[in-house]
C-alpha cells in the first residue's frame, strides 16, 4: 500500500481563507467505541479573499479523516453534498 505524504505549503503559496470562523461550539460525547462530536460554527465569507481577483467566494469544503459526517445544516436547513 502506498502512503501519500503531505505536500509542503510554502508562504509564497498562501492566500487568505475564503471563510472566517467567528465562533465554534462543540458538544463531545466520549465513548470507547463511538465518540460523537456535534459542532456548531458561525462562518462568514472573508471580504479579503474576494479582493484577490476573484469575483465570488469559493464553495465551503469540509475536510476530515477517519470520520463519518452524519448531517450538515445551514441556517437550520439540512444541506446536501454536491
Amino acid at each position: 500500500m502506498k502512503i501519500d505524504r503531505p505536500k509542503p505549503i510554502y508562504l509564497k503559496d498562501y492566500a487568505p481563507s475564503d471563510y472566517l470562523i467567528d465562533t465554534v461550539d462543540l458538544d463531545i460525547a466520549l465513548d470507547p467505541n463511538e465518540t460523537r462530536v456535534k459542532a456548531r460554527l458561525r462562518v462568514r465569507p472573508n471580504p479579503a479573499a474576494r479582493t484577490k481577483g476573484r469575483a465570488k467566494v469559493a464553495p465551503l469544503v469540509l475536510d476530515g479523516e477517519l470520520i463519518t459526517l452524519e448531517s450538515v445544516k445551514i441556517s437550520g436547513r439540512k444541506a446536501t453534498a454536491k
